[in-house]
């Protein structure tokens, strides 16, 4: 039998393992009185004793007196806890998930690495934070009450989810257990899929456009069938992107194939890590993490309510990934880009032309099956899609603002009440705002005219990145570092954008290309041209040096400075000074830049409305170091390449697989993880 329990504590109680002991026991008790049935499943696991009364051991560890958990085969250390009843308990020593020794302090290692006191080793000799951070042993069982030897005579507490309130004013954890009550608790590496090589064989094969999560996780699932992915990417490996993306902050030089978008591990490698998704139906989200858990992630995103890797530590995990697939008999093609569909019969795709960015060669590829996993900023195949087949494509919902950026210690202050506190502080605010007080009065607006407004991506500690992919256009967006300590916080503030609401004269330019569908596309661009006109030209009439900014002056065609404004400012309808721009996280710099009247106005005055909602929610929130810097368009894709809802296949290509955050259907590595996985699994089925 499995039930879950959950216990509250102050932060204060984190590390005080005896008393966490208590108060899940405490827990199970009284679940069991409401409850004739688990009341009897106890009494049957623990041969009528009372769950106080009974000794507790680590999984795999002989029983030890008292309260005493240990790590398996382990003797118990020295320096043992007294816990309520005054006997003596061990529970500062966790298991890990290889039978080592784990430091005290609920602190996370990789297998066979060392513990830092303090700080966590990774599988790449990296430091990882160690604040709220769970030991390996949450993969397995924290503690046991045992009444004997087996699996039937024990119950199994299991850590699964840790999250933190911090409402009213008082910050507390809540902690999430799976009690297995006489049956053996899994392991995580019980649960990893059985991936098969696929070397030597005369297998077949799928090519894998993209190697995102919805592409890498796809390749992973093939090889669980004992299919061959052959990932065919425009960008560079992990290691060469670095460089490509350094040049970007730098020196202000954009590679439009290999950037904070395209490359190795996709757009997410190099924008944050994270991991939270709302997408629990379409997949097994817990699969997900095991993997990335198994490939060099932290324990902790396993039972964090919002997990997160960290953009320094994703690149590792990424490469083992791609290791892995290789030794498999996997294939990969980096700096190779797709720029043609090869097609036979009515519309089945039977491969693809390429280009090779570096050389210059030309090479077709064929397979049993295409898996499209592009990602959201890939226009040129929803071009070359609207080429090929038109009717493949529809108009989305897509969003489109800014970045807001605060001090950290600002954010931290509001979100827990001027406590101190070992991380840094998240936030999510959404409001429903009608239209432009600019063309009509507001009251005249129904509930037709609402749109979302808000925040998403919010990076706590982090810094505010380049991410645009063509020349002569700036976007934003944001990431943080594992450890999550920079000296700002931010988030991406967007409005809904639904087909509707583009305006006419990109609705046409659509119509007149012959696929109406790539108006929103046309839209967004338009939006990203400006802002680069504004920031980096000079034609907007605006300064373009000076002030506060960290980046290059080197203004070229490819400069990235960014446009922005004081938030009070914005609401104010005035022009920020340049040499009152605060200090940013974004190193190409930022020019100052009237946003309120060169956004569109269905953006800007959703957003002017909704800022003035999200003050009186975190007040604070509007203040005098507050800067929006735009513009943020990557939310989400404007184009959806229809799919089959039952076979993942193209409406109107077959054999062609759309999946990830390009094809329309998903949103942030998890989901597109699964919805890779879900597309490979139909494959894996008809092929």
């Amino acid at each position: 039998m499995i039930e879950q329990v959950c216990i509250t504590i102050l932060p204060e109680r984190e590390k005080d393992q005896s008393f966490i002991q208590n108060e899940l026991i405490k827990a199970l008790e009284k679940k069991a009185l409401g409850s004739k049935e688990l009341a009897s499943a106890i009494k049957g696991a623990l041969g009528g004793k009372a769950l106080a009364s009974l000794q507790t051991k680590a999984p795999g560890g002989k029983e030890a007196s008292g309260l005493q958990t240990r790590a398996p085969g382990e003797k118990t250390a020295s320096g043992l806890q007294t816990n309520a009843l005054g006997e003596k308990a061990a529970f500062s020593l966790q298991t890990c998930a290889h039978g080592e020794k784990a430091a005290s302090s609920l602190q996370t290692r990789a297998p066979g690495e060392k513990a830092a006191s303090g700080l966590q080793t990774g599988t790449h000799g990296e430091k990882a934070a160690s604040s709220l951070q769970t030991d390996t042993a949450v993969a397995k069982t924290a503690f046991s009450l045992s009444a004997g030897t087996t699996a039937e005579e024990n119950i199994s507490f299991v850590f699964s989810k840790k999250s933190l309130d911090a409402r009213h004013g008082k910050a507390k954890f809540v902690m999430r257990y799976d009690v297995y009550i006489g049956e053996e608790a899994p392991s995580q590496e019980d649960l990893l899929p059985q991936w098969k090589s696929v070397k030597g064989s005369k297998c077949k094969s799928v090519l894998v456009v993209g190697s995102g999560p919805a592409g890498l996780f796809g390749a992973l699932k093939l090889l669980e069938g004992g299919i061959k992915p052959i990932i065919i990417e425009r960008g560079s490996d992990t290691k060469t992107r670095k460089v490509d993306i350094a040049k970007i902050s730098t020196r202000g030089l954009l590679d439009s194939d290999s950037n904070y978008c395209f490359g190795e591990g996709g757009a997410g490698t190099f924008s944050d890590g994270k991991l939270f998704t709302r997408s629990n139906k379409r997949g097994n989200v817990g699969q997900v993490l095991r993997i990335f858990n198994h490939f060099g992630a932290d324990a902790s995103i396993l039972t964090d309510a919002h997990p997160h890797i960290g953009t320094d530590k994703l690149p590792y995990i990424i490469n083992a990934m791609r290791a892995k697939i290789i030794e498999l008999g996997g294939e990969f093609h980096f700096n190779t880009r797709c720029t043609g569909f090869i097609t036979s019969g009515k519309n089945s795709v039977d491969g693809i032309k390429t280009l090779n960015t570096k050389s210059g060669e030309e090479k077709d590829f064929f397979a049993d099956a295409v898996l499209l996993a592009t990602g959201h900023s890939a226009g040129d195949i929803y071009e070359l899609l609207a080429k090929t087949a038109p009717q493949a494509l529809e108009a989305k919902t897509f969003a489109a603002g800014v970045r807001i950026e605060h001090p950290r210690a600002t954010i931290d202050a509001i979100q827990f009440h001027g406590r101190k506190m070992p991380n840094a502080a998240e936030y999510s605010l959404t409001s429903q705002q009608t239209g432009s007080s600019k063309t009509g009065n507001a009251a005249s607006y129904g509930k037709e005219d609402e749109r979302g407004v808000y925040t998403f991506c919010m990076c706590p500690g982090g810094f505010v990145v380049p991410s645009a992919t063509e020349s002569g256009t700036i976007v934003v967006n944001g990431m943080s570092a594992a450890k999550r300590n920079s000296n700002w916080s931010n988030s991406a503030v967007v409005v809904e954008t639904r087909p509707e609401d583009i305006p006419e004269k990109f609705k046409e330019m659509a119509k007149k290309n012959g696929c109406p569908a790539l108006a929103g596309l046309y839209f967004r661009s338009s939006i990203e041209r400006e802002a680069f006109l504004q920031a980096n030209t000079g034609s907007s009439g605006y300064p373009i040096s000076g002030g506060n900014s960290t980046g290059s002056d080197e203004n070229s065609m490819e400069g990235q400075k960014a446009p922005a404004q004081l938030l009070e400012d914005f609401l104010s309808h005035k022009k920020s000074p340049q040499e009152k721009l605060p200090k940013t996280s974004y190193f190409p710099g930022i020019t100052s830049s009237r946003l309120d009247q060169w956004l569109p106005d269905q953006i800007a005055r959703r957003m002017e409305k909704a800022f003035k909602e999200f003050n009186k929610k975190m007040k604070g929130f509007i203040c005098g170091e507050a800067l929006l810097i735009a513009p943020e368009t990557r939310t989400s894709t404007p184009v959806r390449i229809l799919r089959d809802r039952e076979s993942y296949e193209c409406c109107a290509l077959k054999k062609l697989y759309p999946a990830g955050e390009g094809s329309g259907y998903s949103g942030g590595i998890v989901s597109s993880a699964m919805d890779g996985i879900n597309a490979c699994s139909k494959i894996m089925e008809r092929i």
